[in-house]
């Protein structure tokens, strides 16, 4: 397995890094110890932690949305999807693939596609949604996005183009890009996925 690591460890191709502290990459393990902190994706991950509790709890029997409590298996999967979201963007695995590693790069981009995506539709109850999708345009809308041919279109289409040469250099140098890269990856992922696992 430590074999492995110097392959995680490769450049980006093209990217900034130095020979000397490209063969560091090789020999050292303190960037798997770096923790970059960006208080965006903190408080990010707060807010839907807290408006999530506010709806299981408060709003749901204020406003009547069920008789019957979250389970504690969907709360899990909702709360693990948020610490998953955090750890993917903000830990060190963040600062691997901004800094060292395009296997990283690539890594996080597939566990905030294909496992945050997925845990986060299921951590939903659909008493949740429902209120908010009551609107005729909100209803049309979200029908349109999630047939599965457009659903599949967009997730793929947003994979191809973030990773066109020049977006995806732009993305590495522009850090709002990059944080509109990785919404944008979240958002179809969450339609990708909600054709299968729709609450």
């Amino acid at each position: 397995m430590w074999s492995l690591i110097p392959l995680f460890l490769l450049g980006h191709p093209g990217r900034r890094l130095n020979e000397p502290t490209r063969e560091l990459a090789f020999t050292s393990l303190d960037d798997w110890f770096v923790w970059d902190f960006h208080p965006s994706i903190f408080l990010g991950a707060l807010a839907l932690i807290v408006l999530y509790t506010l709806g299981i709890t408060h709003w749901r029997q204020k406003y009547r949305l069920s008789d019957t409590p979250v389970s504690a298996r969907q709360a899990i999967t909702f709360y693990g999807a948020m610490v998953l979201m955090y750890l993917t963007l903000d830990g060190p695995l963040h600062h691997l693939s901004d800094e060292l590693s395009f296997a990283m790069h690539m890594v996080q981009h597939l566990l905030l596609q294909m496992v945050w995506a997925p845990l986060f539709i299921l951590g939903l109850p659909g008493w949740l949604i429902r209120p908010l999708v009551q609107k005729e345009w909100v209803k049309t809308l979200g029908r349109t996005l999630t047939r599965p041919l457009y659903a599949a279109l967009l997730f793929n289409g947003c994979i191809w183009i973030w990773h066109f040469p020049p977006l995806y250099e732009l993305a590495l140098t522009n850090h709002p890009f990059h944080i509109a890269e990785h919404l944008l990856f979240m958002v179809t992922a969450v339609i990708f996925w909600w054709v299968i696992l729709s609450p």
